[in-house]
C-alpha cells in the first residue's frame, strides 16, 4: 500500500484550516513499520519516502545537459532496552547515475559510520555527458563513429568515526570502462578496457567494532564506528589495489598492484577464454626470518594443446569459431594447467610445482614440489609432496610438506617398495665450472646430462678437484655461476631430469611412463635455452604426446602423430620440425596407414641467419641473412603396424627419399666487399640440397 503524502497533507491541513494546501513536491510513503515491546522496553520504527524531484541544467539535443533528481529516503531507528541505533539514507540521480548516501550510529557516544556512491547495477555515461557539453546541438563531426563509450560503473565510498568525531577509518572503491566496436574488421570485434581503483584505511589494529549495513555493502566493506577513541596522532594502515584490463577477440590481458604496510604485490595476465598464463611480483615478510622478500610467481591457467591450436586456427579465420573434431579432439585432453614457477628474487631459491590428483593406496599426493635453495653457500635441492603419506596428511593447512634433501636425505621408504619413491639417477652440481663440451654441441638435455656424467664424478682424494683424475673433463670458468644437474623418477611414474649452467644454458624434462600414468603414458615435454652469442639465445620445446593419442586405430585406418619440435631465437628467428626422419629414422615421423598402404614422412622449416645456421661458413667480411633452410622425408610402401600398450608388431616395405635444402643470401660490411657487390661480382644466393632415396624392408 502506497500512501501520498501530499494528499495526506491536504486533507489535514483543510480540516484544520479549511484550505487544502499540499506541497509543490510529490511524496509517497512506500514502508511504514512500528514496534513496541513494552515489557522487554524496546521499540523500533522506520520509514520510506519516494519522491521525483527534478532539476534540469542546461540544454543539450532537445533535452536537460544535466539532471538531478531527488528520488527519496529511507529512516530506521531501533532501541533494544540498551543501545538506540539509527540509519539515515538518502537516494539521488545524476542523468542515468542513481546514487545513495547514508550515515548510521550503532549506539550511544559511540561514533557515525557514512557512506555513499552508485547504486548496484547503476552507471554514468562520461561520454555522453562530455558529448552533450562539447556538441549540445547533437551534430558530431565525422559522425559518432569510433567514439569510445566511457562509463564510470564502480564509486563508492565509506566514512567511520569514533565518538570525538576523529576518522578511524575510510573506504573507497572506482571503476571505469570503455568499449569500442570496429565494424571494419572482420566479425566486428569490440574492444573493452576496464580500471578499478580500492583504497582501505584504518587506524585500528587489527579494526574492530561493529560493520554496519550500509547500502554499498555488496561493493565494499563498510565503515567501522569503534567503540573506543582514537589520538588524532594515530597512525594509518592504507591497503589498496589498481588493477586494468584490455580484451578483444576472446583475448584478455590485464595487470594490477596491491598495496598493504607489510607487503604488495604486482600482477600481469594474458587470458584466452578464461584460459591462461598469471605473472605476479610480491613483496613480503618471511615468518621465520622477519626479512623483507621479492617473489615473483608464474601460474600456467587451465589451457590443454587442443586449445592452443583452435586459437591459432581462429586467428586464421577470425570468427569461425571451430574446434577440433573427432579424433583430433583427444588434443583437448592434454593440458598443461596446474603448473606453476616461483622464484625468490631475494634468496635466489627456485620452486617449480604442479598440483596433481594422485592416489597410490598408501598416499594421496595434491602437489609437488622441487625446490632450489643456497643454504650457507652450499646449493641443496629439495622434494616436496602435499597431501596424505601413510595416514598423516602433511603441507596446506595442516603444516610443514613431507620434504628432503635429495643430496643429503635418504627418501622416505614405501611399505613393500623398497626405495622405489624415488630412484634418483644422478645428481651434481659445483660452482665457477665449465664443461669440455662446448654448449653449441649439448643441444637436448639429454646430452647435457651425458656430459655431465661423464665429467662430474666423484673425486677419489682431498684437495683441488679440478687435479682430480675423475675430473678431467671439467675446467675453471670465473665467468660461469652455478651448475647443476638432476636425474630422477618419481614412484616409477614421473621423470623429471632438469639441468641449470648459468648463464648459458637451462633446461628440462618431464615425461610419464607406467601404469599409474594412465592414459597419459607416454607424455614428453622438454624445454631447453641456450646462449647461442653473446647477444642471441635460443628456445628449443619438444613435445611428444602420449602413446595414447600418439597411436590411433580406426579398423583398417590408423593414424600416428609426430614429434614436435620448435627453436626460437631473440633476434627473431624460428626453425620448425614436425616429425622429420632425421638419420633416416621414421619412428618419429607422422604417418597414415590405409590396408595395405602405409605412408610416412615429416618436414622442418628455418629461417634463420648466419649466426643461428650451422650449414653456413663463418666469414668476416659479411653476413648471412637470411638464411633458410626446409627438408621433407616421405616413405610410401605396403605393410601394417600394429601397437596396443607395450606390443608393438609389423610387416612393411617401403620406397623413401629425404630431401634437404638451404639457400641464403650474404650482405657484405666492409668497403672492399660493397663496392665487389655493386660492381656486379657478388656471388648469387648459394644453396645445399643433398638427397637420399632407399628401398627398404621388416
Amino acid at each position: 500500500i502506497t500512501v501520498s503524502v501530499e494528499s495526506l497533507m491536504a486533507s489535514v491541513m483543510d480540516k484544520l484550516t479549511g484550505h487544502a494546501y499540499a506541497p509543490p513536491i510529490e511524496m509517497d510513503i512506500s514502508r511504514l513499520e512500528m514496534s513496541v515491546d513494552v515489557l522487554n522496553r524496546s521499540f523500533g520504527f522506520g520509514t520510506d519516502i519516494d519522491t521525483d524531484w527534478t532539476l534540469a541544467f542546461g540544454e543539450a539535443n532537445g533535452g536537460a545537459l544535466i539532471t538531478l533528481s531527488f528520488q527519496g529516503i529511507t529512516f530506521d531507528i531501533e532501541y533494544d532496552g540498551q543501545l538506540l541505533q539509527g540509519t539515515l539514507t538518502a537516494y539521488a540521480g545524476i542523468n542515468e547515475g542513481l546514487f545513495y548516501f547514508s550515515a548510521a550510529s550503532p549506539g550511544d557516544g559511540v561514533g557515525w559510520a557514512f557512506g555513499g556512491g552508485l547504486m548496484p547495477q547503476s552507471t554514468l555515461s562520461v561520454t555522453n555527458l562530455l558529448l552533450n557539453f562539447m556538441y549540445p546541438g547533437g551534430t558530431i563531426p565525422g559522425g559518432s563513429y569510433g567514439i569510445p563509450d566511457l562509463v564510470i560503473d564502480k564509486l563508492n565510498a565509506t566514512l567511520a568515526t569514533d565518538a570525538n568525531n576523529t576518522p578511524v577509518e575510510y573506504t573507497f572503491e572506482g571503476g571505469l570502462s570503455t568499449s569500442w566496436t570496429f565494424s571494419v574488421f572482420p566479425g566486428s570485434p569490440t574492444l573493452v578496457m576496464t580500471a578499478t581503483v580500492s583504497l582501505h584505511g584504518t587506524r585500528q589494529s587489527p579494526p574492530t567494532g561493529q560493520r554496519l549495513m550500509l547500502p554499498g555493502q555488496a561493493l565494499l566493506p563498510a565503515a567501522v564506528a569503534p567503540a573506543s577513541l582514537v589520538d588524532d596522532d594515530t597512525a594509518w594502515q592504507i591497503t589498496g589495489s589498481v588493477r586494468g584490463t584490455f580484451s578483444m577477440y576472446n583475448l584478455l590481458i590485464s595487470a594490477g598492484y596491491q598495496f598493504s604496510p607489510s607487503n604488495s604485490a604486482l600482477s600481469f595476465g594474458i587470458w584466452y577464454k578464461q584460459r591462461g598464463i598469471q605473472a605476479t611480483l610480491t613483496q613480503q615478510v618471511d615468518p621465520k626470518s622477519g626479512e623483507k622478500q621479492s617473489i615473483l610467481t608464474i601460474r600456467f591457467g587451465d589451457l590443454s594443446f587442443g586449445e592452443i591450436l583452435e586459437y591459432l586456427i581462429n586467428l586464421a579465420l577470425p570468427g569461425s569459431d571451430r574446434r577440433l573434431s573427432t579424433p583430433w579432439d583427444v588434443l583437448y585432453q592434454l593440458n598443461f594447467k596446474n603448473l606453476s614457477l616461483i622464484v625468490n628474487l631475494t634468496t635466489s631459491a627456485i620452486t617449480v610445482e604442479y598440483l596433481i590428483n594422485l592416489d597410490l593406496v598408501f598416499a594421496q599426493f595434491s602437489s609437488i614440489r622441487l625446490r632450489y635453495q643456497s643454504v650457507n653457500g652450499e646449493g641443496r635441492v629439495y622434494i616436496e609432496l602435499t597431501g596424505q603419506f601413510l595416514g598423516q596428511s602433511f603441507g596446506g593447512q595442516d603444516g610443514e610438506p613431507l620434504s628432503w634433501d635429495v643430496l643429503n636425505d635418504p627418501a622416505p621408504e614405501v611399505p613393500g617398495k623398497g626405495s622405489t619413491l624415488l630412484d634418483l639417477r644422478y645428481v651434481g652440481f659445483g660452482q665457477h665450472l665449465a664443461l669440455s663440451v662446448p654448449v653449441a654441441e649439448l643441444d637436448t638435455v639429454e646430452k647435457v646430462i651425458t656430459a655431465l656424467r661423464a665429467s662430474m664424478k666423484p673425486v677419489s682424494g682431498p684437495g683441488n678437484p679440478l687435479t682430480d683424475p675423475a675430473s678431467a673433463g671439467l675446467r675453471y670458468d670465473g665467468n660461469s655461476n652455478w651448475l647443476f644437474g638432476l636425474d630422477a623418477t618419481i614412484l616409477d611414474t614421473v621423470s623429471l631430469t632438469a639441468v641449470f649452467f648459468d648463464p648459458s644454458l637451462y633446461g628440462g624434462v618431464i615425461a610419464l611412463a607406467g601404469e599409474r600414468a594412465g592414459g597419459l603414458a607416454g607424455l614428453r615435454f622438454e624445454l631447453l635455452y641456450r646462449k647461442i652469442t653473446d647477444d642471441i639465445g635460443e628456445l628449443s620445446a619438444d613435445l611428444r604426446v602420449p602413446d595414447m593419442f600418439r597411436h590411433l586405430e580406426f579398423g583398417e585406418v590408423s593414424i600416428t602423430l609426430g614429434l614436435i619440435h620448435v627453436d626460437i631465437y631473440t633476434n627473431g628467428n624460428f626453425r620448425i620440425d614436425l616429425g622429420f626422419p632425421h638419420n633416416q629414422d621414421f619412428s618419429q615421423s607422422f604417418a597414415l596407414e590405409v590396408f595395405p598402404f602405409i605412408g610416412e614422412g615429416g618436414f622442418y622449416f628455418g629461417y634463420l641467419t648466419g649466426a643461428t645456421s650451422d650449414r653456413v661458413p663463418p666469414i668476416t667480411n659479411g653476413v648471412f641473412s637470411p638464411v633458410i633452410e626446409a627438408g621433407l622425408g616421405l616413405a610410401i610402401g605396403l605393410g601394417k603396424d600394429f601397437q596396443a600398450g607395450p606390443l608393438k608388431a609389423g610387416l612393411k616395405i617401403e620406397v623413401y627419399g629425404i630431401f634437404e635444402g638451404c639457400t641464403h643470401r650474404s650482405t657484405p660490411t666492409t668497403a672492399r666487399s660493397r663496392q665487389t657487390a655493386t660492381t656486379g661480382s657478388r656471388a648469387p644466393p648459394a644453396s645445399w640440397a643433398p638427397c637420399t632415396a632407399a628401398l627398404i624392408s621388416w
